[in-house]
């Protein structure tokens, strides 16, 4: 009796959980929080219930309480193993959510300690492994991942992005396409099979390289013809394009992609870089000037400004661009190399050889040469 009593009343308590259990089942969380709750303050040792409560508490997006209510439950003797386990991931889950990778990892790396063979436990800590950027750890989890569970697509798909990570293209392809053979409508693993084929293609030897774009393309139609409001898939095939120097196609797609995101600079720069390498000079320059009407200091389109007015004699105005630029960047060779033409076309002697050495010093063999010609040494 004297047991019995120290316990807590278990059996009452047993009877109010199971009744906890049932409100629960009839979605009445306020009530059955209530009768956790009593249970709690009877026992505090009564795992069960700290992780029941800290469902409900999930429930209505109390995620401190849940936090708390899932330890408890972790470290209660009188909770069992698989509830222990299932805590363990419920506070991953909520720790994922606050971008807390680290400590996520922590409770899936208590799970695996405790069953080694559980598959999902190395998957989700490779996440969060990819997440932190830790992806040599990530390759190694989902790796075992996969080991203990061969056919799940959705390692294969993370693997993938690991793979993508690592620059290991050959690998990151292969994981995609054994997702499409067995979802051949996921659209993100054709979108993501093109980025390891493009950056394939611009890294091998150039007899490989249509083959690899032609493949990247071919791929990036899939995506779109799958979910035609991917961005980045109009976005990355105009890239494509460009790169085969398709400049109308390319136009096209990168107006697609900034239907979808105006906001996206980028774009806009690649566009007007289109523009002009297609002929159109005016309209990529008005395109420029805008691009800088929204930032001032987006250095690429400051270069180029530079250039399409020294390119149309106009020297003054590129000298403008190439300081402005020169202000941020202070080791942008280029820059110095055409600042230096422009002050030369300008008669500034002294300064286009300050330009060419600085340049040289930067390591343009260019300006190495425009020193010898242009500068002569006192």
């Amino acid at each position: 009796m004297l047991s019995f009593s120290i316990l807590g009343f278990s059996n009452d308590n047993d009877t109010k959980y199971q009744t906890a259990l049932d409100l629960m089942h009839r979605l009445k969380r306020v009530e059955a929080k209530e009768l956790l709750t009593e249970i709690i303050e009877n026992n505090a040792q009564y795992g069960k219930a700290f992780y029941q409560r800290a469902l409900i508490h999930k429930y209505f997006k109390e995620y401190e309480l849940a936090s708390s209510d899932f330890i408890q439950a972790t470290r209660s003797r009188e909770i069992p193993k698989k509830m222990k386990k299932s805590a363990h991931y419920e506070l991953s889950n909520i720790k994922i959510t606050k971008k807390d990778y680290r400590g996520a990892a922590l409770d899936l790396s208590f799970i695996i300690k405790e069953y080694p063979e559980e598959s999902k436990a190395y998957y989700l800590r490779g996440e969060c492994n990819y997440l932190s950027g830790q992806y040599s750890h990530a390759l190694a989890d989902i790796d075992k991942a996969l080991e203990l569970t061969p056919n799940n697509h959705e390692y294969y798909f993370y693997r993938g992005l690991v793979n993508q990570e690592l620059k290991k293209f050959d690998e990151g392809l292969s994981d995609f396409t054994k997702v499409i053979e067995k979802d051949p409508k996921n659209a993100r693993a054709y979108f993501n099979r093109a980025y390891c084929q493009f950056n394939e293609g611009v890294s091998k030897e150039f007899k490989h390289h249509n083959n690899h774009l032609h493949k990247a393309l071919a791929d990036y139609n899939k995506t779109l013809e799958l979910d035609p409001d991917i961005e980045e898939a109009y976005f990355d095939r105009a890239e494509i394009k460009m790169e085969l120097g398709h400049y109308i196609d390319a136009i096209a797609d990168f107006k697609k992609a900034l239907e979808i995101n105006p906001n996206d600079l980028e774009a806009h720069y690649l566009k007007a870089m289109c523009n002009y390498h297609y002929g159109y000079e005016g309209v990529a320059l008005k395109e420029m000037e805008d691009i800088l009407a929204k930032d001032s200091l987006y250095a690429d389109a400051l270069y180029q400004t530079g250039w399409m007015h020294y390119q149309t004699e106009e020297y003054e105005d590129a000298l403008v661009e190439f300081n402005k630029l020169i202000s941020i960047e202070k080791a942008h060779k280029d820059a110095y190399t055409f600042r230096g033409y422009t002050n030369l076309e300008l008669g500034k002697i002294e300064k286009a050889c300050a330009d060419f050495k600085k340049a040289d010093e930067l390591g343009d063999p260019e300006a190495h040469h425009d020193v010898k010609k242009y500068c002569k040494e006192k």
